[in-house]
């Protein structure tokens, strides 16, 4: 629950975490997410494989240290999708907006062993 939850936060998901959490369960099980590196690590030909391509696309687009421009825009999201463009604005500049996430998720980390050992907030066994 906690990755379908992750999930629907990080693509702004809609509806309940459940439908969510069977297509990830069903997709992990036929091998379709896009972690997928079982090409990669087989040298099988990823021409046709769309995943793959996505996944080739999405890491290159992420390593760009500026904002994104027009031209990226373009390449990204050529459908024009309402949902793309949202959050190539949100993201602004790829690079800067995963270290953003990072120094989050330090921060989640430590607040979290430090309430582990609260007695105010550790849970009773």
């Amino acid at each position: 629950m906690t990755a379908a939850a992750f999930a629907k936060g990080l693509l702004a998901l809609e509806g309940e975490l459940t439908p969510i959490l069977v297509q990830m369960v069903k997709s992990a099980n036929t091998n379709g997410l896009l972690d997928n590196d079982y090409i990669l690590r087989n040298n099988v030909p990823s021409t046709n494989h769309t995943p793959s391509r996505a996944k080739a696309r999405l890491h290159e687009a992420m390593q760009v240290d500026r904002e994104f421009t027009e031209e990226d825009r373009a390449r990204i999201n050529p459908c024009d999708s309402l949902s793309i463009a949202a959050a190539m604005d949100f993201v602004k500049n790829p690079v800067r907006c995963c270290a953003h996430v990072h120094t989050l998720i330090q921060q989640l980390v430590h607040i979290v062993l430090v309430k582990k050992d609260d007695p105010k907030t550790k849970g009773k066994d």
